[in-house]
């Protein structure tokens, strides 16, 4: 069995590596992309650092391992290792009799007495706390305490001359380069900690799976990227920090490659950038946009090693497919409790007993007599503080699980009437659960609280963070979308309309959408197609609005456009299920059925849960490819993922007996019911949640 070698870094992408790649600069990460299988990772709400490595190590969301807030420094009560709710991989391998090595794992302090040794990354953020009577809990276990300091590496200790390369010669920067240089100081230091204890650890312990993780430079963290580079790696004198630390990380992997020697599986994780959407008319709400069309950051992934298939590409993936895709390479079973599932990187994949979960029984619980499951969210909602709560709601949201997130939502903002994020997220809820009368009693609330309504009404002051992001516009721009479900097109256009006449050029993007959307609800498919071209034309890599225009060009029977532009969706973005949807629709319009097919088959394997393309597969292998079984697998398939009560004339069987039983219910009653067997399909401009 090979060992498992697990690399994490904190802020990257596709996006970022790629060109660096293409220069020659990251020759490591090429050759594992090379002989190995890469691609995207899609990556779950909240946008928390803790929490994203968390889900690495863990399989599940936010809302499961309760990891959902920064790691803590030194003097606060709570740390997040305490309030981790299941196990992580180094738990379940040492209860397997394997061996971990982990080193700086955000939200791991204090050090778990595991099998193997662990290295906190508090205690590499700040070495052995200087207070008498402090206990040194970074370390496990405590023998490695003085060699493991030794190799930590302060600020003052960074020779000036190796930072040169780092230090970009904008003269805008000139003002702040006390801070900046500091920043750059700090985040080397932190860097070359990591990675000298990690060297020394593969070399001093025995181990059957590592991992390190290695933080990024503060001025480019997960809290976001400077607009200039959000198009990936631009100018050499707006890019000089981030490249050359991403060239620094190719090293480092270098060494460790070297150490571990080809025995190794490797697995590279990158966590991703968060850029901002220069073209979105709504402001983001930390971490969750209150647009209806969110754009997905994902991070990167590279595995290599004995085993794994050379020089393919994954889509799909996930960062919560990450500790299935550990266990089965270290031929352990990933728990039916996990989110994720095993990544399509192995040559030949050994099938494990399943089962149910890893995570330890209960204190107090016999197996006997086992109480009933209690939902992790419950004990959340008791214990999690504000910020903890919103981006629990973001996670709920994120899951499908819209209800929870609304009720923990509408609590939050009742107790803090300024939190105005809760509010709009709230809002968003209530748009996707269709309530509109609460949607509607929402947003008037929101315009008492930010002074916008009446004299007189005014309960709070305005949000200090949502200054310069909610403004008029956005608040029309809600209002208009709130009558839009309410059934008051009309009006809602109209508004719509009224906004483009002063809304900048780059933020008309999403009025066009809205505008086109309602157009197609009103049957004008050629006003549509204009509004989604003129969408497309703002923002040409905006992949909802080309998905829309695909959309459109099908309603008006153009198929061929309709599969040049879900295409185009697909290149831009290859794990969009909707994409591979719309053109798999538009192919078998155009005589294509057994392309149509290969289409539909991957948005089902991205999205299982997706009744529609479920039908459609039905349909073309009973009807055009002559494949029976194949059609009753997806039927079968169509009928556990429709919504329940999903029902029209036009999904009716055809069989004669349905017939039949649709006549004698007309005859008695007048008004048939359907015959039960087939759903409804709901449109395709509506997918399912979670899709």
């Amino acid at each position: 069995m090979s060992r498992v070698l697990l690399i994490g870094w904190e802020a990257a992408d596709w996006r970022l590596l790629r060109p660096l790649m293409d220069r020659g600069l990251m020759p490591h990460l090429q050759a594992m992309v090379r002989t190995g299988v890469s691609g995207d990772l899609a990556i779950p709400l909240p946008w928390v650092s803790s929490s994203l490595w968390t889900s690495v190590v863990t399989g599940k969301r936010a809302h499961k391992h309760g990891i959902l807030q920064p790691c803590p420094r030194t003097g606060q009560e709570r740390n997040p290792f305490v309030s981790r709710q299941c196990a992580a991989l180094w738990d379940i391998l040492g209860r397997s009799g394997l061996s971990s090595v982990v080193v700086g794992w955000p939200a791991t302090d204090p050090a778990e007495s595991i099998r193997g040794a662990m290295i906190s990354d508090a205690f590499i953020r700040l070495g052995i706390p200087g207070a008498a009577g402090l206990k040194p809990d970074g370390v496990h276990p405590p023998r490695l305490l003085r060699s493991v300091s030794d190799l930590r590496v302060s600020p003052d200790r960074i020779d000036p001359e190796l930072l040169r390369p780092l230090l970009p010669m904008d003269s805008a920067l000139s003002s702040a380069r006390p801070v900046f240089v500091d920043c750059i100081h700090r985040g080397a230091a932190e860097l070359s900690t990591v990675h000298a204890v990690a060297t020394g650890l593969v070399q001093w312990e025995p181990w059957d799976f590592m991992a390190v993780r290695y933080p990024g430079f503060l001025p480019f963290g997960c809290a976001g990227l400077d607009p200039d580079l959000q198009g990936g790696i631009g100018s050499p004198e707006d890019t000089v920090l981030l490249s050359h630390s991403m060239v620094c990380l190719d090293r480092m992997l270098g060494t460790l490659i070297h150490l571990v020697g080809p025995e190794t599986r490797i697995l590279v994780v990158a966590g991703g950038v968060r850029r901002p959407d220069r073209f979105q008319f709504l402001p983001w709400l930390d971490g969750f946009p209150a647009a209806e069309f969110p754009l997905r950051e994902r991070g990167a992934f590279a595995m290599s090693g004995p085993g794994i298939r050379t020089g393919s590409t994954a889509v799909g993936a996930s960062v919560l497919d990450i500790t299935p895709t550990v266990l089965q390479a270290l031929g352990l079973p990933a728990g039916e409790d996990m989110d994720g599932s095993v990544m399509p990187v192995f040559s030949q994949l050994k099938r494990l007993a399943s089962v149910p979960g890893w995570d330890p029984p209960r204190r107090g619980s016999i197996a006997k007599d086992d109480p009933p499951e209690v939902d992790p969210v419950a004990s959340l909602l008791s214990v999690t503080g504000a910020d903890e709560r919103f981006h629990l709601a973001c996670g709920l949201m994120d899951c499908g699980r819209v209800s929870d997130a609304a009720l923990s939502l509408e609590n939050l903002w009742n107790e803090r009437p300024a939190d105005f994020r809760s509010a709009l997220l709230l809002l968003r809820c209530r748009l996707l659960l269709r309530e509109h009368g609460q949607a509607r009693q929402t947003f008037d609330g929101l315009l008492r609280r930010l002074r916008f309504g009446p004299s007189g009404e005014t309960v709070v002051e305005r949000s200090a963070e949502l200054e310069g992001g909610l403004d008029q516009n956005a608040l029309w721009f809600l209002e208009a979308e709130l009558l839009e479900r309410e059934g008051r097109l009309g009006l809602a256009m109209g508004m719509y309309r009224q906004m483009l006449k002063t809304a900048p050029l780059q933020s008309r993007r999403d009025l066009h959408l809205r505008l086109a959307e309602g157009h197609l609800r009103l049957g004008e498919r050629a006003a549509a197609i204009n509004q989604f071209v003129t969408a497309c034309s703002i923002d040409a890599s905006h992949v909802p609005s080309i998905n829309g225009l695909s959309r459109a060009y099908l309603l008006a029977r153009r198929f061929q456009e309709a599969v040049a532009e879900a295409r185009r969706a697909v290149a831009l973005d290859p794990a969009n299920p909707i994409a591979h949807f719309l053109q798999g629709v538009a192919l078998v319009r155009c005589g294509h059925p057994d392309w149509a097919a290969s289409a539909l088959e991957e948005a089902v394997r991205q999205s299982p849960m997706f009744p529609q393309a479920h039908r459609r597969l039905a349909r073309i292998y009973r009807v055009h490819l002559n494949n029976p079984a194949k059609a009753r697998q997806h039927l079968r398939s169509f009928l556990k993922t429709r919504p329940p009560g999903s029902m029209t004339p036009s999904m009716r069987s055809r069989s004669r007996t349905d017939r039949i039983q649709g006549r004698i219910a007309k005859a008695r009653t007048g008004n048939p019911k359907p015959p039960l067997g087939l759903g409804q399909a709901t449109t395709i401009s509506e997918p399912v949640a979670g899709t």
